[in-house]
C-alpha cells in the first residue's frame, strides 16, 4: 500500500478541538479475487463513480491449491481494468493455511487483510477508507450468523482507527454480472475452488465444485471452456 494517495483537494475540519483531513472524494477499497463478484464491484466503481479506488488481493494458501492461478488472473484483470477504465492503487498480501484440515471461511481472511489495508491507509493519509466492497451474488447465501463476525474482524484490525462502511451494489445473479462485464473480463476470470493441477504444473477447472456449477451456463453463453494454464 502506497504511503500517500492523491484524492484531490482535502478539507480541514475541526471536531472536538482536533483537526481532521477529509478527502474531496470517497475512498473505496475493493477486495479483488479472480471471480466475477468482486470484479463486478470493481468495474461498477470505476465506471459509475468518481471514488478513489484501492484494490487489494489476498493470496489465500490452503489445501485447495488455487492461490497461484487466482493471483495470475487477478493481476491480469487489474491490468486490463486500469488500461481500459482509469487508474487505481493495487496491493497484495498472503495468508497461509496450508496443511490445516479446517481453514475457515475465505471472507474471514479477506476481512482481516481488509482491516490491515484500511489501518495502513489511515496511518499514511490521516483519514479513513470510506467504503469496503467484497462482491456478492444472489446465488451465494451468507452462512447464518457470519456477517457480524466478518464486520468485527475488519473493525478489530482497523483499531484504533475508524473502519470503513461495508458497501454492496444491488445484488444480482452471476449471469447478470457476466452480462454487465466486458466479455474479455469474463473469459479472463477464474472461479474454480479446486483446480486440478497436473504433474506439469497446469491448472484446469475441476468442473465439479459449486463455483464451477454456477459458472457452467456462463461458459456456454460466452463459448468458453475450462481454461488450462501453466502454473506460475
Amino acid at each position: 500500500m502506497p504511503e500517500k494517495v492523491e484524492t484531490g483537494v482535502t478539507i480541514r475540519q475541526k471536531k472536538g478541538g482536533k483537526i481532521f483531513l477529509k478527502p474531496a472524494r470517497p475512498v473505496s477499497l475493493v477486495m479483488l479475487s479472480s471471480g466475477l463478484d468482486s470484479l463486478y464491484a470493481l468495474v461498477k466503481l470505476l465506471t459509475e463513480t468518481d471514488d478513489v479506488v484501492l484494490v487489494h488481493h489476498v493470496h489465500i494458501i490452503n489445501n485447495e491449491n488455487r492461490h497461484e492461478i487466482e493471483a495470475k488472473r487477478t493481476r491480469q484483470l487489474a491490468d486490463w481494468c486500469r488500461a481500459k477504465y482509469r487508474d487505481f492503487r493495487y496491493s497484495e498480501s498472503t495468508i497461509n493455511h496450508k496443511g490445516f484440515k479446517g481453514f475457515g471461511f475465505d471472507i474471514m481472511s479477506v476481512a482481516f487483510e481488509a482491516g490491515m489495508v484500511c489501518r495502513s491507509f489511515y496511518e499514511a493519509n490521516d483519514y479513513p477508507v470510506s467504503k469496503l466492497l467484497t462482491g456478492w451474488c444472489t446465488e451465494e447465501e451468507s452462512y447464518p450468523g457470519r456477517s457480524p463476525h466478518v464486520k468485527a474482524v475488519v473493525v478489530a484490525n482497523c483499531f484504533p482507527y475508524e473502519p470503513p462502511k461495508f458497501f454492496f451494489f444491488d445484488r444480482v445473479t452471476k449471469m447478470e454480472e457476466a452480462r454487465y462485464l466486458p466479455p474479455a473480463l469474463v473469459r479472463m476470470s477464474w472461479t474454480c475452488r479446486r483446480p486440478v493441477i497436473s504433474e506439469g504444473g497446469e491448472a484446469e477447472e475441476c468442473g465439479k465444485c459449486p463455483s464451477c456449477e454456477v459458472m457452467e451456463p456462463i461458459h456456454l453463453m460466452f463459448r468458453t471452456k475450462p481454461i488450462i494454464e501453466k502454473r506460475l
